[in-house]
């Protein structure tokens, strides 16, 4: 298992385009990927699940991936959302 956390300025949001494209990238590895938030866990190859992320501000998020490619997952998606 790998994670990440990742702390965000106050007010960030996830727009529908970033969404999607967050869901395509998650489904390019075999590796499972989920997204801490609260109290909210999010599988982030759900697209449905992804949408609530931006419904409501995000001030701080956990990235758990866990599979065969774990690590270049975690990172692909760190550096996806951190350049949104």
């Amino acid at each position: 298992m790998k994670t990440s956390h990742l702390q965000f300025r106050p007010g960030k949001t996830l727009d529908y385009r970033s969404a999607q494209s967050l869901v395509a990238l998650a489904c390019r590895f075999e590796a499972q990927s989920m997204v801490e938030i609260g109290n909210k866990l999010i599988n982030v190859k759900s697209m449905m699940g992804v949408v609530l992320l931006a419904k409501d501000p995000i001030e701080d998020m956990t990235i758990i991936v866990t599979g065969a490619d774990e690590a270049a997952t975690c990172d692909s998606l760190t550096e996806f959302i951190m350049g949104i």
